[in-house]
């Protein structure tokens, strides 16, 4: 397999870097010694495929873009914030960081300790000179042992530019087994539910390269043009919090489907709870 890159003028030089210079340029090392010219290769705008040690035309449709790489500087960052953390006497919290988006993982012995850990952490990202800088959101993805787990350990999994398939898999883990709370009858999200946003919010900076579709839910309780309503309200305070928080508008959509698309056709309480819904979609997965 090959990669696409597309290529200016200028780096017609990776060619051969010991014995091509650019054009009208001096060579910046020596002559391989192996009976070779010295020789300048000039290569017209557009996009190529290279394969096999050559370069062949190719479309823009093909072409790929390769994901920034991990400076030394930037690992250093995280160690030295993971230690600042552990010295505080969490030695079970580490930090992982992809994006924007830095989350705090482990497993905290009660609710109290977890607390007081994520607030430590997160003061020691974004006191940092470094997370100050780089870092939006710090998502928790900490667990209580023999309790609740972690809202945000997910994101501990995914590395800068994801796939779409590591993308959703994270929406699906995130949201399993959990629903962000409204208020009763209305779309005023409820506070419980804050760091269960983040967490989303977390995947999306993360995942920027897709379009995300929030999909609200409703159960059948009620006439059908209020839930259609109610839903999509809600699909637009749901979309409003992750902009707020950095999400760029554009690469999100939100639709009320009111209770259109039930789970579970049962008239029971269990079956109302999993019809009451919100689904993050990757458009065109």
């Amino acid at each position: 397999m090959g990669y696409q890159l597309k290529f200016q003028l200028w780096t017609a030089a990776l060619l051969a870097p010991a014995i091509v210079s650019a054009c009208g340029g001096q060579s910046s090392g020596p002559v391989a010694d192996d009976g070779a010219a010295s020789a300048c290769v000039e290569i017209p705008d557009g996009y190529y495929l290279f394969t096999e040690g050559q370069f062949s035309p190719t479309s823009e449709d093909m072409a790929i873009e390769l994901p920034a790489q991990t400076t030394q500087s930037q690992v250093a960052w995280v160690d030295s914030v993971t230690d600042d953390v552990k010295n505080m006497g969490y030695d079970w919290l580490s930090v992982s960081v992809a994006g924007p988006v830095a989350t705090l993982v482990g497993t905290a012995p009660d609710a109290d300790t977890k607390q007081a850990a994520y607030s430590a952490g997160r003061n020691a990202v974004m006191s940092s000179p470094v997370g100050a800088q780089h870092i939006s959101l710090v998502v928790d993805g900490i667990s209580v042992d023999g309790g609740e787990q972690a809202v945000g350990g997910a994101l501990a999994g995914l590395a800068d530019r994801p796939t779409p398939e590591a993308c959703q898999a994270t929406f699906a883990a995130v949201m399993t087994g959990r629903n962000i709370e409204f208020d009763s009858d209305n779309s005023s999200i409820a506070e419980s539910s804050a760091r269960l946003l983040d967490a989303v919010t977390g995947a999306a900076l993360i995942c920027s390269d897709y379009t995300i579709e929030i999909g609200v839910h409703t159960d059948a309780r009620g006439a059908d043009s209020y839930n259609l309503r109610l839903s999509q309200e809600r699909a637009d305070a749901v979309k409003q919090y992750l902009v707020d928080n950095g999400v760029t508008e554009s690469k999100l959509t939100a639709v009320g489907y009111g209770e259109s698309r039930p789970l579970d056709y049962a008239q029971t309480s269990e079956a109302y709870a999993r019809n009451r819904r919100i689904e993050f979609t990757l458009q065109g997965y």
